[in-house]
């Protein structure tokens, strides 16, 4: 059985959406996965991450502390919906 998402209902459209709602604004996102990150995260304002299942835990680390070093605000993707959603 093949399993196809739903586009209102994808991971990525959910923060979007989200946010939007949150804010009022419609801020500009960028989406990486997997082993990907930027170099530089001088162009980003906050850095929405996932769990990180397919991430170890020095490569997780050194995302956290790539952004706090860059002065970037760094938050789980569930823990940012659950706030934008009054949890």
């Amino acid at each position: 059985m093949n399993y196809v998402e739903h586009p209102k209902f994808t991971g990525r459209n959910v923060p979007i959406t989200e946010i939007a709602r949150a804010t009022g604004k419609n801020p500009q996102f960028s989406f990486v996965s997997g082993g990907e990150f930027p170099d530089s995260l001088s162009d980003y304002s906050l850095v929405i991450h996932c769990g990180a299942c397919m991430l170890n835990e020095k490569e997780m680390k050194s995302r956290i502390n790539c952004a706090v070093g860059n002065e970037i605000p760094i938050v789980n993707y569930g823990v940012a919906i659950a706030h934008m959603n009054g949890i």
